[in-house]
Parts: structure tokens; sequence; C-alpha cells
């Protein structure tokens, strides 16, 4: 009788203990799978970044070949840069429907079509850069075309540019140092991208438009 009253006052210990056991299996695999959601967040947010980054390679040197072939296509012996971004897509300067752009492509850091413009003293364009502010996953290991983008610090410093001289598929960096452009002082592409512009030299620089995604679409 003693026996049978131990085991009835036993039974409620044991499955409380292992109701214990199963909570706390419940709580590490939840923790483990919150862990395994959340480095999977970081990975697919790594992989967005280096998309849009590849994609802004693309797209901002479609603008730079753009504005080359705008300047080398002249109507007379003066060449010019467009005034505006929309003159790539149809150059008035020619009968007819000459294009350099097939569109004016979406920033995809910022999902906007505002880009920042660097500009000659008269005001017309002569290259493009992202407003964003981001720091870049690539740093290192560009095309030749596009060194001079290396090591800088965020995506506003990623400059697009078509200088006088310089091949359409050739990067601006290897212009001869001894260069002169637009009657100025010879630079290298270094010194004239690796930092906005100086007022009253190539325009002043637009300030960086908010992050986002919006109306964002990868170029085809």
């Amino acid at each position: 009788m003693v026996r049978e009253m131990t085991d009835i006052h036993c039974e409620p210990r044991r499955l409380g203990c292992e109701a214990g056991l199963t909570y706390l299996g419940v709580l590490i695999l939840t923790a483990m799978l919150t862990i395994s959601i959340a480095a999977a967040g970081i990975l697919w947010h790594f992989a967005q970044q280096r998309q849009k980054e590849s994609d802004l390679l693309f797209i901002g040197n479609q603008f730079r070949t753009a504005i080359g072939r705008y300047y080398l296509n002249q109507l007379g012996p003066q060449k010019g840069y467009p005034k505006r971004l929309e003159e790539l897509l149809r150059d008035s300067r020619h009968p007819g429907n000459v294009r350099y752009l097939r569109k004016l492509y979406v920033d995809p850091m910022t999902g906007s079509t505002d880009w920042g413009l660097l500009k000659t003293p008269d005001g017309s364009i002569l290259g493009v850069y992202s407003k964003s502010n981001r720091a870049p996953i690539k740093s290192a290991k560009f095309r030749p075309v596009n060194r001079h983008l290396e090591r800088k610090a965020k995506y506003s410093e990623w400059k697009f540019v078509y200088l006088p001289g310089q091949s359409l598929g050739g990067s601006a960096a290897a212009l001869n140092a001894g260069q002169n452009l637009f009657g100025t002082g010879a630079q290298s592409l270094e010194s004239l991208v690796a930092a906005p512009p100086p007022p009253g030299k190539f325009g002043d620089p637009s300030p960086a438009a908010p992050e986002g995604s919006q109306n964002y679409g990868s170029p085809p």
C-alpha cells in the first residue's frame, strides 16, 4: 500500500520534469531558427547590395559611353557635352532621331533618376554619379575602365566621366598627365573626381538623397 502511494506521488514530479525539458528544447530550437533567419537575412541583403553595385557599374558606364558618343558626334568643328541628360535620348543638334542612350536609367542605389552631375564651367554634363552615401562592398579588382573607383568610401565617389581624348572603351584615368582639360591646368582623373567638384569649376554637387529602393529596376 505504501509503495503504491509513493508511485502516485512521484508521477507528477516525473511529468513536470519532462515538461520542463520539452520547454527547454523548444526554446533552444526557437533560438536556432531565429539565428538562421537572421543569418539568411544578412546574406540576402549582402547579395542584393552586390547586385545593385553591379547594376551601378553597368549603368554608370552606359552614361559615360553615351556622353562620349554625344561629345564625339559634333555638328561642325566644335565638340560639346550635353546640357541635360535628356539630350542623350535625342540629340537635337542632328536631324532625325539620333540617340546615345535607350532610356534614363534609375540609380539602383537610391531608386531615383536624380543623378549627381559633374559639369564643365559652362554647365555641360561630362559625367554622372550616384547620390548614395552608403559604403561600397567592392573596393578593388575593378576592370581597367573603372580602376579609378578603387578604395572609395561611398558610392557617391564612384564617378562615371568622359574626358576629351578618352577612348569610349578605355579609362579616363589612362589619359596623359600633361593633357590640358577645358583650357585649365592639367589634371588627372583621380584629382578631378576624387572629391565633389569645387564651386565654379565643374559645378556644385547636389546633396545626397535619402536611401531607398522604390521604383528600382535592374537594367535589361
